[in-house]
């Protein structure tokens, strides 16, 4: 697959991603905050770690992509070429299996982000706050 497909599929996706990513943190985030303190909660820690999760997927899709279609079409003599420090030529299947797993990599990131988000949501409609705030942090007052 061309780079440049690559890179405008990226572009498509993009506000099911960085953007939806911020959303999904930032509604984590004000839920157990009020006006008064910043809450810091195992809630919004494990949400920071999932969103860094999704971003790392989504970041290295192209090279999951890769890996997977030379574990389930390489052919023997790719191997042999790739062990000698050489890039084989990939077969008409290998890239149609590569864009297949690249793209759908890429959705499948994107639809665990949507889910997230409607479920944060979900929770925040029905007024369920975090149960265990680890820290507190006065907000500042303006002068």
């Amino acid at each position: 697959m061309d780079l440049v497909q690559t890179e405008l599929l990226r572009g498509v996706l993009a506000p099911v991603g960085h953007g939806l990513w911020t959303a999904v943190l930032g509604g984590v985030l004000f839920s157990a905050s009020d006006h008064r303190h910043f809450a810091l909660t195992l809630r919004l820690l494990l949400s920071y770690l999932g969103v860094a999760l999704l971003h790392a997927l989504w970041d290295a899709m192209h090279g999951i992509a890769l890996v997977l279609t030379l574990l389930l079409t390489g052919t023997p003599w790719q191997y042999v070429q790739l062990e000698q420090g050489y890039q084989p030529q990939p077969t008409a299947l290998q890239a149609d299996v590569f864009t297949l797993l690249s793209w759908g990599g890429l959705a499948l990131v994107s639809v665990i982000g949507i889910g997230w988000l409607l479920a944060v949501r979900a929770r925040a409609r029905r007024g369920e706050r975090a149960a265990a705030v680890l820290w507190r942090i006065p907000a500042s007052r303006p002068r």
